[in-house]
């Protein structure tokens, strides 16, 4: 949840935020055209990263609740952001795009800067996580 009213999810080229006390939806959508892909919040609840799907789709972070862009981070996949997640202390972001490329990619999001990329696997990475004691400690699973 983005708090304690609010949870998100995508579905299609839109995320949705729902209030689960008065019912009201707001809706972010897509800018890259071709879908969601992954969706992530910021350990501060502050942010907001979404990962399309498209031709070199973009991971775009949002300010919450504002919702207004924040950052932009680019060239991370070829096709498709599978998942998305943020260290606990919130100052990186790891990104595992789809096929054709399955690239692992851990950005200074804050920059907009890549600090490691690397291919992740020959096949679909469903799930990126941080160890929530250690920053350098990134755990994929999948296929």
């Amino acid at each position: 949840p983005l708090d304690e009213m609010t949870i998100m999810f995508a579905a299609g080229n839109v995320v949705h935020l729902y209030d689960i006390v008065t019912h009201k939806q707001t809706y972010l959508h897509g800018i890259d055209g071709k879908g969601v892909g992954a969706v992530a919040v910021h350990p501060s609840r502050k942010y907001i990263a979404v990962g399309e799907k498209g031709d070199a789709p973009n991971i775009y972070v949002y300010e919450y609740p504002s919702l207004r862009l924040y950052r932009v981070l680019r060239k991370g996949t070829e096709q498709a952001y599978a998942a998305l997640a943020f260290t606990a202390t919130g100052n990186t972001l790891a990104s595992v795009g789809s096929y054709p490329d399955f690239m692992l990619t851990v950005w200074d999001w804050v920059s907009e800067a890549v600090i490691l990329r690397n291919k992740a696997f020959s096949q679909d990475v469903y799930s990126v996580s941080f160890d929530t004691q250690s920053d350098e400690v990134l755990i994929t699973s999948g296929m």
